[in-house]
């Protein structure tokens, strides 16, 4: 069992580091991140966007032969376009919040 003098150790921190510098370095990287997250969700909707087109051509393509693959290629092109919408859409509203 920890003695009762000492705090918690979620806010301890040893004298030799003083929390200036602690939150001097933390401080910065925390604004960084909403940047980052936008950066990582807008650069994975561009790629899901060109593997969306990839997929629609796969679906032009596929008309003329079997049905059943038509329709299939159809409905991963839909979600392949609502995945890439939903994740430039996040990106933006991160980068915008």
């Amino acid at each position: 069992m920890a003695s009762p003098d000492r705090p918690p150790a979620t806010s301890y921190a040893p004298p030799e580091v003083p929390l200036g510098v602690v939150l001097f370095f933390t401080i910065p990287y925390a604004f960084f991140l909403p940047e980052l997250d936008s950066l990582y969700h807008g650069t994975t909707g561009i790629l899901y966007m060109s593997a969306a087109v990839l997929q629609a051509h796969a679906t032009i393509v596929s008309e003329t032969q079997d049905l059943k693959n038509y329709y299939v290629n159809t409905a991963a092109s839909f979600f392949a376009f609502i995945t890439a919408l939903l994740y430039i859409l996040h990106a933006f509203s991160i980068y915008y919040h």
